[in-house]
Formats: structure tokens, sequence, C-alpha cells
């Protein structure tokens, strides 16, 4: 691999990095700015609530109550749904976020892609380059068993018949099989 095409990939995968970085700080501007108006319309409802709670009480009593009145700029979120656009622009940066995250993912696999032209002419090179020369050796194969979550399992099952005055109960012989995508 020549090293401009391999300094280009990484180029390109750091931008992508950087890019993914900025959208990611700006989906956080906008969800932290989400939970600061829910906080204060929580704010604002619980306050709500316990003055309807205290107007309750006090109705057979004679007199003026004064109702609580949320603060102005709950009532401009309320009017404006803030909190509308602000999901829709918390949305529409996962799904920037998403392409990002696909484009890193292509860039990488044709990052992968790419052979690594590595020139061995000698054995020095190839001690530098590997470090060790290992033996093959036939008996360490080792044989791959699956996982036994994959593996078709055949249980007893548990069921007892009978058990009557004139009849003995007695243990079913069947088994139960557990369906898995191997067999053996």
């Amino acid at each position: 691999m020549s090293s401009s095409s391999s300094s280009s990939s990484s180029d390109v995968l750091s931008g992508l990095y950087l890019v993914k970085e900025q959208k990611i700080a700006e989906q956080k501007e906008y969800s932290d700015r989400m939970r600061e108006i829910l906080s204060k319309m929580n704010q604002s409802s619980k306050m709500k609530t316990k003055n309807l709670q205290a107007a309750i009480a006090v109705s057979k009593k004679a007199g003026y109550f004064e109702y609580y009145v949320a603060p102005d700029d709950v009532k401009q979120a309320e009017e404006q749904k803030t909190l509308n656009s602000l999901a829709a622009k918390v949305a529409k940066t996962h799904k920037e976020l998403e392409a990002i995250n696909a484009e890193i993912d292509q860039a990488k696999s044709k990052e992968k892609k790419q052979p690594m032209e590595v020139q061995i002419n000698d054995l020095a090179q190839w001690m530098s380059t590997y470090k060790e020369i290992t033996r093959y050796d036939e008996s360490e194969k080792k044989t791959s068993t699956p996982l036994p979550e994959l593996l078709t399992k055949f249980e007893p099952s548990k069921k007892i018949y009978g058990g009557t005055r004139h009849h003995r109960s007695f243990k079913t012989s069947a088994t139960t099989m557990m369906r898995g995508t191997l067999t053996r």
C-alpha cells in the first residue's frame, strides 16, 4: 500500500470522526436545552397542582383565591412549541450521525480491503517484520465446538401420569427436543 493512499484514508477517517464529535456536541446542546425547559415545566406543573389543591381546600371559605401563573419563559415555550422543534432537531442530528457512522464503517472496510504490501526478500526482513518463525504442528489443531445455544438439545420430560387407587403413577419416557440451528 502506498503511503499517500494510507494517509488519505486516515485523513478521511479523522475528518469523519471530527464531524461526528461536532454532531454529538450539537445533539447534546439540543437535549440539554430540552432538559432545562422540561425541568421548568415540571416545576410549574407541580406548583399548579399544589395551588389547585390549596384552592379546593379553601373553596368553601369566602374571598378570592389567587391561582398560580406560570413563568413567562414556560408560557413562551408552550406557545411556540419549543420542545417539538428541539425534538425534531435531535432526531435530524441522530439521522446525520447514523449517516456519518455508515460512512465511517464504509471507510474502515475500504481500509481493511486494501492489501498491505510488505516486500520480504530475505530471512532478516522476515524476522524484523514478524519477529519469530513458528513451526506448524498438526497436533495443535483445535477442533471447533459450536456454541451450546446453537445445538439441538433433548431433555427428558418431567411429566408424571396416573396415581389412582387402582393404578400406580409412572413417569413418562418421552423426551422434549429443544430445537437449535445445529444437530449432532
